[in-house]
């Protein structure tokens, strides 16, 4: 509850207890800046960056445990589908990108902007919205079976690593 994260373009994260106005743990995170950052659980949150990468971090563990690779620029945007079956990705290469959540990989590429995607955010009953510097506001729909294909995926990251 009293905890906040921040990133900085050093390519460093630092999680803070705002009642102690101090830090808890600082993650030595990406090779450029971190322009994103979004909480899946208490324990799990997601980076994303310059250095064209996403990252799965374990507070407890205090490790990155998964890296999402596959934008050609900068990712400016991450969305969680809950509960943790996907991710959805904006980039400065004007793709949206869904992962799944455990394994990291890929499942679809969207085009359809024609410049920098600055936000994905997950609307739910398998919709997202997407907006660009192309000056559009997009409204996109997930495919059932990306969510089909992760339900058979039972593990829990909390716990398994």
């Amino acid at each position: 509850g009293y905890r906040v994260l921040s990133g900085s373009s050093d390519g460093y994260i630092i999680l803070w207890d705002i009642r102690l106005s101090d830090h808890i743990l600082t993650f030595g995170a990406h090779d450029t800046s971190v322009t994103v950052l979004s909480v899946a659980t208490p324990n799990l949150f997601l980076s994303g960056s310059g250095d064209k990468s996403i990252r799965l971090w374990n507070v407890k563990q205090k490790a990155c445990i998964r890296t999402y690779k596959g934008h050609l620029g900068c990712v400016s945007s991450v969305s969680i589908v809950q509960p943790r079956k996907l991710v959805i990705s904006g980039s400065s290469d004007a793709t949206i990108k869904i992962w799944n959540f455990a394994t990291g990989a890929c499942l679809h590429t969207y085009t359809g902007h024609d410049m920098w995607v600055e936000t994905v955010r997950y609307l739910g009953n398998l919709r997202f919205i997407s907006g660009s510097r192309d000056r559009t506001i997009k409204v996109w729909k997930i495919s059932p079976k990306y969510i089909l294909e992760n339900d058979d995926d039972d593990d829990d990251d909390e716990n398994n690593k």
